[in-house]
């Protein structure tokens, strides 16, 4: 072994340029070598700018053993050329041996990833889905603009959200005229200003959103007060939104019925009092 690594770059064969004395044949052999050669080191060139760009570290690690094995390869016609004139067999043998173990090893990660290759969808398929995606975002956001310009236009029903802090981030019409507070003075604001301070000493509002929140659901008959410091008697219902992947969303609106106090409302709710409705 030692000794076929001190004559690794020894010459003492018969170049293959005295059995290939048909300068046609031979010059055959040298441009196809030479061309092959070039491209196969061409190809890696394009996979690194790929791994460099994917960092998936399965992809990564595939595409290394391909460089590896289309670099081996390429050197095999290289050095296909310089035996021509210089008989370096034992060189050549050595990158053979390399090239067969990396090509062995590309062989048999690739059938271990072939179940986990073939679940891969197409470009079509991705394509079809990002589609599909995109319209049903654009149906829900069409549907949410709807719903925001109809609460917006109410002028009945005070229909305001909360986030989960109590703070009013919207306010419509409704409200407007029912609470007296314009959507610039109200916006930002704690919901717990409608309370009375009695209920506000016993923490009501944050009971309320506590109820709904975790029963989905709560409704109460209360007194309510508007800017002015006027009261009103109201049906309260709050209910938690919920986002298209189930978690709380951070909006919780509330409808209120245009105050009416000894006359009952029908049309959203029935009630002998005016109705504050939150969800």
């Amino acid at each position: 072994m030692w000794e076929f690594l001190r004559s690794i770059f020894g010459t003492d064969f018969m170049p293959h340029l005295y059995c290939l004395r048909d300068p046609a044949v031979l010059w055959l052999h040298v441009v196809s070598d030479l061309l092959t050669g070039i491209s196969y080191y061409a190809i890696p060139l394009v996979l690194f700018e790929v791994v460099h760009k994917r960092k998936e570290l399965l992809f990564r690690r595939v595409a290394i053993l391909f460089v590896l094995f289309i670099t081996a390869c390429g050197t095999t016609h290289l050095l296909a050329i310089l035996t021509v004139w210089q008989p370096m067999y034992r060189l050549e043998g050595l990158v053979k041996a390399v090239t067969a173990a990396a090509s062995v090893t590309t062989a048999i990660v690739l059938v271990r990833l072939r179940p986990a290759v073939l679940k891969l969808p197409s470009a079509a398929e991705l394509e079809a889905e990002i589609e599909v995606r995109i319209r049903a975002e654009l149906a829900a956001h069409d549907k949410e603009v709807r719903f925001q310009n109809f609460v917006e236009s109410v002028e009945d029903y005070a229909i305001y959200a909360i986030d989960t802090r109590g703070v009013v981030v919207t306010w419509n019409l409704g409200a407007e005229r029912m609470k007296g507070y314009t959507a610039a003075e109200i916006v930002g604001q704690d919901f717990s200003r409608f309370y009375t301070p009695a209920d506000r000493a016993r923490k009501m509002p944050e009971e309320a959103m506590r109820i709904a929140r975790e029963t989905g659901h709560f409704e109460t008959e209360a007194i309510r007060v508007r800017k002015d410091g006027s009261r009103f008697l109201a049906n309260v219902t709050m209910r938690p939104l919920f986002d298209s992947t189930g978690a709380h969303s951070p909006k919780s609106p509330a409808t209120s019925p245009k105050p009416a106090p000894s006359r009952r409302d029908t049309r959203l709710f029935s009630t002998p009092h005016p109705t504050e409705s939150s969800w």
